[in-house]
């Protein structure tokens, strides 16, 4: 008992970051050296990748929604948002730019043989237009969205809760 009355008062041995890393590196190591046994262990990981995928959803939801509402007025949300989506074009198009020289320069896959002896199926029917794409992000039920993880569905429902939100009056919002 007296050992748990210390717990709390002492200070961490190793830094969060190193213990992950440590954490990550036996794993690396463990996998290597007992490939058989694995198996035996396998279900902790999809328990993680599980919890992981469960808490997504209200983290995004939660996240965005209060960001909104903290920004305080919707006028605000103008320059803010010009802002923010500057930002994400501005990443995404340098993601893509460094994807694409990436995979020009190393040529993952070329040689391999793949076993694909079929066409693909359903391609022409993947392939959807702008505007469609621009309806479908409107959900017709948040529900459906939630438990499809529709993130963009969901990511335009936060936005859409957080600026109604800051429309009410100051003890409704509070609330």
């Amino acid at each position: 008992m007296a050992i748990l009355s210390i717990l709390p008062h002492m200070k961490k041995i190793i830094a969060f970051h190193w213990q992950i890393f440590y954490g990550l590196l036996l794993g690396v190591i463990l996998g290597y050296v007992l490939k058989e046994d694995v198996t035996y262990i396998s279900w902790m990981g999809v328990l993680f990748l599980r919890a992981l995928k469960m808490v997504i959803v209200p983290i995004l939801l939660t996240s965005i929604m209060s960001g909104i509402i903290n920004i305080g007025n919707p006028k605000g949300l103008g320059k803010l948002g010009l802002k923010t989506i500057s930002y994400y074009l501005g990443t995404s198009l340098a993601a893509i730019i460094t994807g694409l020289l990436a995979v020009n320069w190393l040529k993952p896959g070329v040689g391999a043989d793949l076993g694909f002896n079929e066409p693909v199926q359903g391609l022409a029917e993947a392939g959807e237009n702008f505007g469609s794409t621009l309806i479908n992000i409107i959900p017709e039920n948040i529900f459906t969205a939630f438990a499809d993880n529709q993130m963009l569905s969901i990511i335009f429902f936060a936005v859409l809760a957080g600026v109604f939100t800051t429309s009410l009056n100051k003890e409704h919002r509070d609330t």
